[in-house]
């Protein structure tokens, strides 16, 4: 979904009360083959997707994910109470979503939107700050997503001086460019790209001092106060140094930036409401770089962007990774290096083969062709807020990860991680596990399962194949057919044949 949907006979004659309904719920809300996915979301457990038909959404859920809001639609067919392996909703009361998207390449920038009988859809004039923001093809846009069937909007920086003329008449997603004061349609050029993603808003990097502040929603500024034994890194007048807005959280609190302008790193740090006479204020904290704080605790970080661009990667060593942004296969060749992707995971043994893409938030294999920071020609790249998502085959997970964790295996579920150094497996032990960085992966399996010993990768282009394991004294085929230890070779026919990732002719 969306596609053309094809169903195997078997699983017609198995099934077909509840394909009968899907199908049914899917003609009601127009859904065919050109419907936008508004929405695709991992969840702990599984996937959520919602594509927007004609007329409604349908909301298909895959695996068992926790937590998952279907407020707003009625459940059309589920699995079973034994194994709830699925479950397949419709919009409730369809009510038709405008998303207004305007490349970000202005700010501030405002949208002030209303209905044909002018009510308004925004805040009141000069409109709603456009904060978030979402990738589309290669640009970035601000959006905003509206429920009417027609709407009108303007755009501008604050006031009358840098207005746009209305734009009258929108009853379907549009993208527009801001310019001195004009509005350009380009709807045309970016309506069938395709729309990746949230960027995230809590980035940073070493060179910046910085924090993130989640304020209640009904406050209207946010300042910061820092210090330390010797100075005030805020200014030293009370209520410190304002905070720049930048968006909002998933439960509807405002989300703020501090950045020290002045030299040196604070030991402490709180936030008040900006005003001087203003008794709201945070707790008190010690101060971490980038650090994410709310009324009351710290409760993360935002993303360190050096410990993604400025990762070192060793020439011809399988390293793990795991993006917030695709690369597409043209950019591919600026990776000077392969990237290879799970297609295979049995009896301890994982296969990779080569790809020509990455997926945002999907766990690869990459080798580069030297030592190298291989990601800095894709510094200027927008980098998406998400969830790993994970590459499963049979009783053994590929994982990746944005932030930083720790791993602890149990009697269930046993950890790994792949240590470039000596090509081997590490297993998590049960007390302090193990520490993954941002964006590497790491291997899951069931704790009854045969533990990771090997990883074999592929190049589609030579059919040749290594092993990870330097320890490995097998001989193989081009094929990547194993034929036994290397005391076999007197008895092979003359050839070419792979040992410890070399090819040797007999």
């Amino acid at each position: 979904m969306p596609g053309t949907p094809c169903i195997f006979l078997p699983h017609w004659k198995a099934y077909q009360t509840e394909l009968a309904k899907m199908i049914a719920a899917r003609k009601e809300a127009g859904i065919s083959n050109q419907s936008r996915i508004v929405s695709g979301k991992y969840y702990n457990g599984g996937y959520v997707t919602i594509v927007q038909g004609e007329r409604s959404k349908i909301m298909v859920i895959s695996g068992y994910p926790q937590g998952v809001d279907t407020e707003g639609y009625t459940l059309v067919s589920a699995g079973t109470t034994e194994n709830p392996n699925y479950a397949f909703y419709k919009e409730t009361n369809p009510a038709k979503d405008i998303t207004v998207y305007v490349e970000a390449n202005e700010q501030p920038l405002y949208l002030y939107a209303w209905t044909d009988n002018d009510s308004p859809l925004t805040d009141g004039y000069p409109g709603t700050l456009l904060t978030k923001k979402r990738q589309v093809g290669d640009k970035v846009f601000y959006y905003m997503t509206l429920k009417a069937d027609r709407l009108n909007f303007l755009l501008n920086k604050g006031g009358d001086a840098t207005k746009t003329d209305d734009v009258r008449g929108i009853t379907s997603d549009v993208f527009y460019t801001y310019n001195n004061r004009k509005a350009t349609d380009n709807t045309a050029q970016y309506e069938n790209e395709p729309v990746m993603g949230e960027v995230n808003l809590l980035t940073f990097s070493n060179s910046e001092t910085v924090a993130f502040f989640e304020s209640p929603a009904s406050w209207g500024k946010a300042a910061c106060w820092a210090w330390d034994s010797h100075s005030n890194y805020t200014g030293g007048n009370w209520p410190g140094q304002q905070c720049e807005y930048i968006g909002k959280a998933a439960n509807g609190n405002k989300i703020w930036k501090w950045t020290c302008n002045t030299t040196g790193v604070p030991a402490m740090i709180m936030f008040n409401d900006g005003v001087a006479t203003g008794i709201q204020t945070s707790e008190e904290y010690t101060f971490i770089n980038g650090g994410y704080y709310t009324m009351t605790e710290m409760i993360g970080t935002g993303s360190n962007l050096d410990n993604l661009f400025e990762r070192e990667f060793k020439e011809n060593v399988k390293s793990t990774l795991c993006l917030p942004f695709n690369i597409g296969p043209t950019e591919a060749a600026q990776l000077n290096g392969k990237i290879y992707q799970l297609t295979g995971a049995s009896n301890g043994v994982f296969i990779f083969k080569s790809c020509n893409s990455v997926e945002a938030f999907k766990p690869y294999v990459f080798i580069a062709n030297r030592t190298a920071k291989c990601l800095i020609p894709f510094r200027g790249k927008a980098v998406l807020s998400g969830n790993a998502i994970p590459a499963t085959i049979g009783d053994y997970t590929f994982a990746g990860t944005m932030d930083k964790v720790k791993k602890v295996s149990t009697a269930e579920t046993s950890y790994f991680i792949y240590t470039a150094a000596n090509g081997s497996f590490v297993k998590a032990n049960t007390n302090g596990g193990v520490v993954i960085p941002a964006y590497r992966c790491y291997f899951q399996t069931k704790s009854d399962a045969v533990a990771p010993s090997k990883m074999e990768i592929i190049n589609e282009s030579t059919g040749l194949s290594t092993l990870s394991l330097y320890n490995d004294d097998n001989i193989y085929t081009l094929n990547g057919v194993c034929l036994g230890k290397r005391s076999a070779l007197p008895n092979l026919p003359m050839g070419i044949y792979i040992y410890k990732g070399k090819k040797i002719l007999i």
